[in-house]
C-alpha cells in the first residue's frame, strides 16, 4: 500500500507534465533541451508505473524527478515545492 507522502509525491510530480511543454518550447539551449526530453522521458516512465499500479516505482520515478525540475524550473518554484510534500 502506498504512503501518504508517497501519494502526495505522485500527485504533485504529476503536475509537472503538463508544464514540460512549455518549457521545451521557451528553451534556447542545447543542454537545457536535453535535460527537458530526459525529464520527459522519466514521466513517461512515471505515468505508465501510477496507472499500473506500480506506486513504489512510481515513487522512486518522481524522486529522481525532483531534481531535474529543480535544475529546470528553480528550487523556489512552487510546483517543485509541492513536489518535496
Amino acid at each position: 500500500m502506498m504512503g501518504l507522502m508517497d501519494s502526495r509525491r505522485l500527485r504533485h510530480c504529476a503536475v509537472i507534465v503538463s508544464m514540460l511543454g512549455m518549457l521545451l518550447s521557451a528553451t534556447t539551449s542545447a543542454q537545457d533541451a536535453a535535460a527537458i526530453t530526459a525529464m520527459q522521458q522519466s514521466m513517461q516512465t512515471f505515468m505508465r508505473e501510477v496507472q499500473s499500479g506500480q506506486h513504489k516505482a512510481a515513487a522512486s520515478t518522481a524522486a529522481k524527478l525532483i531534481p531535474m525540475a529543480e535544475r529546470l524550473m528553480g528550487e523556489g518554484n512552487p510546483d517543485v515545492v509541492r513536489m518535496h510534500v
